[in-house]
């Protein structure tokens, strides 16, 4: 026993070492826990994968239901950037002719694409009481791409080479603001999740087989890769520069042998901070906000609601779990905070813009080597799950990332 304590004591060391939370609140990743099968004996865990994410579209809303990743903030519209480079007093290149149109809207596509290892651990303690934390590290690439809609050009009658000009144009625009290359690649941290968690595990108890239920409380810390304001490619992996805390309860119940069901219930809450960053002039989409400076941003809260359903030793240590992920996230509350105003900040609609409302199918295939073999050595369990993005019910303005992962659960 002495040996897994020490074990569980050095993962938790490693936790200040500055890797990745698999934190719940982020409209690009979806970073949601499993359910874990504890037993009296064993209500310690250690969780280890590899993860690959990819992403080509999102979900908008209900007028229009997809939408490349970079419109989740709003369409990027090039007349608007135009006249917000007149309200700086700064002189446009978009063409006179073309300076009379009401919109000049582009189509935005982008990709995501990342790797990396993962980090959960939980180290169960007397009466109940467990100190738990995740953490990661990954590599990501994100892209943009630029496209012209056929209302554009049939609205504004281009020619081949003036739709040319036009996208020249675009790209001084972009430029004179002060936006690099809309591509971004980045390795590193995420946020810190660390908490403590009170439950109990009991056998033939409220007519289940075997109980688990606990409630937990922890922080969230801001040690992640935050979004790059001058690169409109650039995604936060996590709560970008704040931090929080989050509160929830959850429940495993097995209702026959090997048969089980979950329900996890959390709430995430985002502390308010200052930081430069960009903010429209001329209600162009925040991506582009043509000036920067400082900006108070209020984040709001994020429900997490987790249903789950595995089936264990189906066959010779064999298994499957589906989990059902909903997660809403509250609109945040952004603020200008320059000393000096002569140049209005149109921020209203970024309130709307900023909720989301993620749903996800995780299928969990897993091989428990324990049901295998008869000596008392914890042996691994094996896991691979894929999280897949549905829309059944309220999917809106988020990121549709698939998550494919591989790892080991060891119980002790």
């Amino acid at each position: 026993m002495a040996k897994k304590q020490l074990l569980a004591l050095l993962v938790a060391a490693s936790f200040v070492s500055g890797l990745q939370a698999m934190v719940s609140d982020s409209r690009y990743f979806p970073w949601y826990q499993r359910f874990y099968d504890r037993t009296y004996e064993r209500r310690s865990i250690i969780d280890v994968e590899a993860f690959f994410v990819t992403a080509g579209s999102a979900r908008g809303n209900e007028s229009i239901p997809h939408i490349g990743i970079p419109e989740i903030w709003g369409v990027y519209d090039e007349k608007q950037l135009s006249d917000a480079l007149l309200l700086l007093g700064q002189t446009t290149p978009l063409l006179a002719q073309w300076q009379l149109q009401t919109k000049i809207p582009w189509i935005m596509k982008g990709k995501i694409e990342g790797q990396g290892f993962s980090l959960v651990a939980e180290l169960g303690g007397r009466h109940g009481l467990s100190l738990c934390a995740s953490t990661a590290v990954m590599h990501v690439t994100c892209n943009q791409q630029f496209i012209l809609p056929r209302t554009t050009q049939s609205s504004m009658g281009l020619l081949p080479a003036q739709e040319l000009e036009l996208d020249s144009e675009r790209r001084q625009i972009n430029e004179q603001l002060g936006f690099k290359e809309a591509q971004w690649s980045k390795s590193g941290m995420c946020d810190t999740e660390v908490y403590l968690r009170y439950g109990f595990v009991k056998d033939y108890a409220w007519k289940f087989r075997k109980i688990d239920v606990g409630a937990y409380a922890g922080a969230l810390i801001a040690t992640g890769v935050k979004k790059d304001p001058n690169n409109p490619a650039s995604v936060p992996f996590a709560g970008d520069g704040h931090s929080g805390f989050f509160v929830g309860a959850e429940g495993f119940f097995e209702i026959k042998e090997d048969w089980n069901v979950g329900l996890r219930m959390q709430v995430n809450s985002r502390v308010a901070k200052t930081r430069e960053g960009r903010m429209p002039i001329n209600n162009e989409t925040v991506l582009y906000g043509a000036i920067s400076g400082p900006v108070r941003i209020d984040p709001g809260a994020t429900f997490i609601f987790t249903p789950c359903f595995r089936m264990g030793d189906l066959r010779d240590g064999w298994g499957l779990s589906v989990q059902y992920l909903l997660a809403f996230h509250g609109g945040d509350v952004w603020t200008d905070m320059r000393p000096v105003k002569t140049i209005p900040t149109t921020l209203n609609g970024l309130y709307k813009k900023s909720e989301w409302t993620a749903e996800y199918l995780a299928v969990n295939i897993f091989y428990d080597s324990d049901r295998v073999k008869s000596d008392d050595r914890v042996h691994p369990l094996l896991n691979f799950q894929w999280s897949i993005p549905l829309h059944l019910m309220a999917e809106k303005q988020v990121s549709k990332t698939n998550l494919v992962s591989l790892g080991f659960v060891f119980n002790f």
